[in-house]
């Protein structure tokens, strides 16, 4: 799946932690002898590995691997014979977004992020 819209909006914000809004990996295609299909890696928290696409069975195209930082995410394979099925793209990274009073500026100093915070953006208080 895609990492998201995660938004952290107050009077004040400081961030010193690891954010992280990757996306997932895809997951494999089904073989043409109905094998199960293998689900790809959930989105890590990483600002450079990204999450593993499933991995593909017998004749089943392997899933892409999931968004992560600046690097977007990657289709999946296609399958090496016609009755089997190609795997899924993975999920694109997702965004970081700040909303504080106008004149406020969030305290950004993350050990770890991925992927980069979006510019801060003003919100109206009462």
């Amino acid at each position: 799946g895609a990492g998201g819209y995660v938004v952290f909006q107050g009077q004040h914000i400081s961030i010193s932690g690891g954010v992280f809004a990757n996306g997932g990996g895809g997951g494999a295609g089904m073989s043409s002898n109905l094998l199960t299909a293998q689900a790809g890696n959930d989105g890590g928290e990483s600002a450079t590995q990204a999450a593993a696409g499933g991995i593909a069975e017998n004749d089943a195209g392997s899933g892409g691997s999931g968004g992560v930082g600046t690097v977007a995410p990657r289709i999946g394979l296609k399958p090496a014979v016609t009755a089997a099925r190609g795997g899924g793209g993975g999920g694109s990274v997702g965004f970081l977004q700040t909303y504080t009073p106008e004149g406020v500026e969030p305290t950004l100093t993350p050990s770890a992020v991925s992927p980069s915070f979006q510019p801060n953006a003003t919100i109206k208080t009462r």
